[in-house]
C-alpha cells in the first residue's frame, strides 16, 4: 500500500460541499446500486449533497459546472479500473476524487488501502485531504495502473467482445483458451526515452508500461514502481509461446523475473511500442487500441482523497 509524505497532501476548500457519483452499471454485484445508496445517505446526514449519475456525459457536465461555480467538494469513482480511469479524464482538472471499488480487481483500490467502505469514504471526503498522483496516457488516452501488450491485451479483447455485464474471474477462462489456440506472439518493438540509456530500443514479445504495482492476481511486474515519480517503469519479455509465458509468470509469481537475461527493466518518461501488424493494448484491463501506440507519462495529473488522519 502506498504511502503519502504530508508534504505531499492538499485540502480542499471547506466551503465545497457538493459531491457527485458515478456508478458503472455494468460493476460489481446486484446490490452496487444499494451501496452507493448507503454512502450518499451517510454525506447527505453529514451536510454533503450528493447527486449519482450512471450516465457518463450526465455526470460530465455536472462535475464542469460545479467545479466552475466553485462547490464540488468530490467526485467518487463506483466501478472498477477502467471507471476510474474515465472518471479522471473526464472532470476537470484538479478534481478531487474518491475510489468505491464495485470491479473485479479494483487494483488501484488495493494499491492506495481504500475498501468498499462507506463509512470510511465518507471520512475521507468530509476530511478533504487529497494527495497527487501520476497517471500515463497512451496515444492520449489515462490509465493509472499499466499498460499490457501483447497475449493479455488480445485476452481483454476477446473479454470485451462478449461483454454484456458484470465481468467476474471467471469470464476469462474462454477468451483465456481461445487466445492459447490462435495468439501468435507477433514480435513488438519498443523505444525509451529518459531512461538508464537514452535513447533505448530493444525487441520482445510481452511488453508492460507501468505506473502503479499491482496487475491481477497479485502479479507485480514491476515492484518498485510508484505513481508519483513522475516516471514510469518498462518490463518487456524477449521470447513468445506459452511455454515461455508460464514460465516467465513464475519467475514473476517469485519476484525472480528481473534477473532474466531474457527480461528488459527501463525505467522511462516515454515510450512507443510498434509491430509490424496492429497488436492490441489493454488499459488497466480495458482495451485501449492497438499498436503502434506512444505512451508518456503525466506527472501530478489527478487528485485521490486520502484518509483523513496522516499515516504513523
Amino acid at each position: 500500500m502506498v504511502r503519502f509524505q504530508p508534504s505531499d497532501i492538499e485540502t480542499v476548500d471547506p466551503r465545497r460541499r457538493h459531491v457527485l457519483i458515478l456508478r458503472n452499471p455494468k460493476a460489481g454485484a446486484r446490490d452496487a446500486g444499494a451501496r452507493t445508496a448507503d454512502v450518499r445517505d451517510l454525506l447527505e446526514s453529514r451536510g454533503f449533497p450528493t447527486a449519482e449519475h450512471t450516465s457518463l456525459d450526465a455526470f460530465t457536465e455536472a462535475a464542469r459546472q460545479m467545479m466552475r461555480d466553485a462547490v464540488l467538494r468530490a467526485v467518487v469513482s463506483a466501478g472498477g479500473d477502467g471507471t476510474l480511469a474515465t472518471v479522471v479524464d473526464r472532470v476537470p482538472p484538479g478534481t478531487p476524487i474518491g475510489v468505491f471499488p464495485l470491479g473485479t480487481e479494483n487494483l488501484m483500490s488495493r494499491y492506495v488501502g481504500h475498501p468498499a467502505d462507506p463509512e470510511a469514504l465518507s471520512r475521507r471526503i468530509e476530511g478533504g485531504r487529497c494527495a497527487w498522483l501520476d497517471a500515463g496516457l497512451a496515444n492520449g488516452r489515462p490509465f493509472l495502473i499499466m499498460l499490457g501488450c501483447g497475449f493479455d491485451a488480445e485476452v481483454v479483447r476477446r473479454v470485451h467482445e462478449r461483454r454484456s455485464g458484470h465481468i467476474g474471474r471467471s469470464t476469462y477462462l474462454e477468451p483465456i483458451v481461445r487466445a492459447i489456440r490462435s495468439y501468435d506472439y507477433p514480435e513488438l518493438r519498443v523505444y525509451c526515452e529518459g531512461g538508464k540509456t537514452t535513447p533505448a530500443q530493444w525487441a520482445c514479445r510481452w511488453a508492460f508500461v507501468v505506473n502503479a504495482p499491482r496487475y491481477a492476481l497479485g502479479v507485480n511486474f514491476a515492484p518498485a514502481a510508484r505513481c508519483d515519480d513522475g516516471r514510469l517503469d518498462v518490463r518487456t519479455f524477449r521470447r513468445g509461446s506459452l511455454f515461455r509465458g508460464l514460465a516467465y509468470l513464475a519467475a514473476v509469481a517469485i519476484r525472480r523475473h528481473e534477473r532474466l537475461r531474457d527480461v528488459v527493466c527501463e525505467s522511462a518518461t516515454s515510450v512507443r511500442i510498434e509491430a509490424d501488424r496492429p497488436v492490441p493494448f489493454q488499459l488497466d484491463g480495458d482495451p485501449g487500441g492497438e499498436t503502434p501506440v506512444d505512451v508518456r507519462v503525466a506527472p501530478r495529473h489527478w487528485l485521490l482523497l486520502v484518509d483523513p488522519d496522516p499515516p504513523h
